[in-house]
């Protein structure tokens, strides 16, 4: 399932070489667009709540990201994610499939970072959303726990990406919940990789997998990079999912802190 990240839109097949959109692809499963394998490989089935700030983000009902709880109001997710009415969209917890459980919640504000720019590789790929009713914590429905503000990562760490992503080229949604685990890769590594396709990584950016067989794709865009327990990346974007030498890139999360929490107040 964590094959090929979400990452932007894939209307963009037909971009020229040096468009920094030539091989992005997002993430969100309703823009299947991109002639590739849109799917998490290598993952596992999540048993039980282990990740409780999971939620699906949905288009009339139907799975479109991925995305984490924040508080009792507000969901983090992908810039990316955010392009629909508040009322196109729904947010499900409580469940890690899509088809049974959990409990659902109008969408009833969004807010995208200002500088959200998806020709300039996506930089600023965040959006927090205001759902409604409130969500009720309980057991297996949780905050999702944020990383210091400026905190890095090392590279070779081990992390955690999650999500419904398809698992096959035009295939359908998984019903349950996945995980892999894939490495931080080191930021000028990624960078020179990408800048031969004529894309930028940008510094508040972090890249993680590219071992090949196994990353996050389409329906996975906006949801969850973990390291210790932490959410340190949001799927964002990279080259079709799971080839190797290409990793994904996250929006990484230390390095908006200020902006979520001054978000979260206005």
């Amino acid at each position: 399932m964590f094959h090929q990240i979400l990452i932007l839109s894939l209307a963009l097949f037909g971009a020229s070489q040096a468009s920094p959109q030539k091989w992005g692809w997002i993430g969100a499963a309703s823009n299947p667009f991109f002639p590739v394998k849109p799917y998490i490989v290598g993952g596992d089935i999540v048993e039980g709540r282990e990740f409780p700030s999971q939620i699906s983000l949905r288009v009339e009902n139907s799975h479109n990201c991925g995305g984490s709880i924040l508080n009792s109001e507000w969901i983090l997710t992908a810039g990316h994610c955010s392009d629909y009415s508040p009322s196109e969209l729904n947010v499900v917890e409580g469940s890690n499939l899509l088809d049974n459980g959990g409990v659902s919640h109008q969408v009833v504000e969004i807010r995208v970072h200002e500088k959200f720019d998806p020709s300039d590789s996506w930089i600023n790929d965040i959006a927090i959303m205001k759902v409604s009713p409130p969500i009720e914590m309980r057991d297996g429905v949780a905050p999702v726990k944020l990383p210091k503000k400026g905190q890095e990562t090392p590279a070779g760490s081990t992390a955690t990406v999650i999500g419904w992503g398809r698992t096959s080229a035009w295939g359908p949604i998984p019903n349950e919940l996945r995980k892999v685990e894939i490495p931080i890769v080191d930021y000028v590594k990624c960078n020179s990789t990408y800048y031969e396709d004529g894309n930028t990584v940008r510094p508040t950016q972090i890249c993680a997998g590219g071992e090949g067989g196994k990353d996050a794709c389409n329906g996975d865009s906006g949801g969850p990079l973990f390291v210790n327990g932490e959410i340190i990346g949001i799927v964002s974007w990279g080259r079709p999912c799971a080839e190797k030498g290409y990793p994904t890139v996250f929006t990484e999360v230390s390095d908006y802190i200020d902006w979520i929490e001054e978000h979260l107040k206005a």
